[in-house]
This record gives C-alpha cells, sequence and structure tokens, in this order.
C-alpha cells in the first residue's frame, strides 16, 4: 500500500522554499541548495518529486514556485516549527542552535494536538498563575 505522507525530508525542502519566498521575490534552485546546505542535484532530485505531487512548480528561468497544496504544507511545517522552537528556546532556555535543530527534528512527528497545547502553553504568560477560581 502506497503512503501518500510526505517524508521528512520532503517537508523541509516545502518550508525553505517557503522562508525563501518570504525574503525573496523569486526562488532559485541555489537558494534552495545555500539555506538547506545541500547540493544543486539534490534539490533538482526533491523538486523533481515534489513535482510530481503537484505541490510545487519549477522553471528554468522563472525560479520555484510552491502550489496551493505546497503553500497548505509549508505554511503548516513553519508554524509548528516556530512554535517548538519557542517551546524549546523561550519556555525551555535551549540555546538558539540547539532549539532549532531539535525543533526541525520534531515538526515531522509532532500531532496536531500536542501542537494546540504548546500554542496554548505558550500564550499563557509564566509568572501568572491560572488559579481556576475566583480571584482572592
Amino acid at each position: 500500500m502506497k503512503s501518500n505522507a510526505l517524508s521528512g525530508s520532503q517537508e523541509d525542502y516545502l518550508e525553505a522554499i517557503h522562508r525563501i519566498g518570504r525574503r525573496k521575490s523569486s526562488v532559485r534552485l541555489s537558494d534552495i541548495a545555500s539555506e538547506m546546505t545541500v547540493t544543486l542535484p539534490s534539490v533538482h532530485g526533491a523538486l523533481k518529486t515534489l513535482e510530481k505531487r503537484d505541490l510545487v512548480r519549477h522553471s528554468r528561468y522563472d525560479g520555484v514556485e510552491l502550489t496551493p497544496a505546497g503553500r497548505r504544507i509549508a505554511a503548516s511545517v513553519y508554524t509548528r516549527h516556530r512554535v517548538l522552537f519557542a517551546f524549546l528556546h523561550d519556555r525551555l532556555g535551549c540555546d538558539t542552535e540547539t532549539a532549532e535543530r531539535d525543533a526541525c527534528r520534531m515538526e515531522h512527528a509532532v500531532s496536531g494536538e500536542t501542537l494546540s497545547r504548546l500554542l496554548r502553553f505558550l500564550q499563557t504568560r509564566p509568572d501568572r498563575q491560572e488559579t481556576g477560581g475566583k480571584p482572592s
């Protein structure tokens, strides 16, 4: 039985295209290779796979763009990454490099329920206790 799920690597490519697209008007293969510290042939191979899944469009002169489905997935991965990074860095006190590396690994496995709970946790101030009752 063939799975439609994306690999962590495929999600990383979509997220990288998304991040680069937020900074630049056009995303080139060399931008992706630099962002991900991989070779141009690796980027080319990954893009072929993502094109077959209708998640990106790539032309030699126009660069790389996410399709609507690719944008949805990339935005989701980007959000998961940001939430996990904030939790690891801001709440647990991990250094930036460790929080970045671990968030990148965790973003592919965290469930929607856990992500929602992390978001709620991050939105509460650590110096404010929830009493659940009437103010004293």
